[in-house]
């Protein structure tokens, strides 16, 4: 990890970037904290009439929406683990790219336009970010999907998330990056393939 290695002759290599353990160590990430791509929801409590409380969430732009009250123990044990980075789609296309010999940083902070963002991969001297997007969170065409309990928090919610992305993705294109964005349920070789590409490019 403290040094750089060789990737493909053909594929320029960042000096910052360097190879990460695809194994799937999550220390490095959990030490970053709990930011969505840099995205912090920051949450309150607002007294209601009647002494009962409610938490909103900031879903950004000035737009709030009440929290959601799980259906069940189950569902909110598995929101509670879906990971902000590290996930197993985003590791398998590190691994992917690792095999390959290219080298790369995980979630750094990279100002564009004045906003902080992390992709998740970064190859720094080829200016390329590369996003791995839940197809729940982020809205996937093909397998996202709307539930049918707390849908005012949900749409909004997934649609804020959207608009996000798009912004921040303009953000770095116009600062000369080049950008990927996978859907968690492509194949990781597929992924590599369009990175691979896209360094080559440079």
């Amino acid at each position: 990890m403290d040094g750089e290695s060789t990737g493909a002759a053909a594929t320029p290599q960042a000096s910052g970037d360097r190879s990460e353990p695809p194994s799937g160590d999550t220390s490095v990430t959990k030490r970053r904290g709990a930011a969505d791509n840099g995205a912090r929801e920051s949450e309150r409590e607002d007294t209601q009439a009647g002494g009962d409380t409610s938490r909103t969430l900031s879903l950004g732009a000035g737009v709030r929406a009440v929290y959601p009250s799980p259906s069940t123990s189950n569902v909110s044990a598995v929101m509670r683990g879906n990971r902000k980075t590290g996930s197993s789609p985003e590791l398998a296309v590190r691994r992917a790219v690792h095999r390959r010999g290219l080298r790369y940083r995980v979630n750094p902070l990279i100002r564009a336009g004045g906003t902080a963002v992390r992709p998740d991969l970064v190859f720094s001297r080829a200016r390329v970010a590369v996003f791995v997007d839940g197809c729940f969170w982020h809205g996937c065409p093909l397998h996202g999907t709307q539930p049918r309990r707390n849908s005012s928090y949900w749409g909004p919610k997934i649609a804020r998330n959207q608009e996000r992305d798009s912004h921040r993705t303009t953000l770095l294109t116009t600062d000369g990056w080049i950008v990927i964005r996978a859907w968690e349920h492509e194949p990781a070789e597929v992924v590599a393939s369009r990175i691979e590409e896209a360094l080559r490019g440079r």
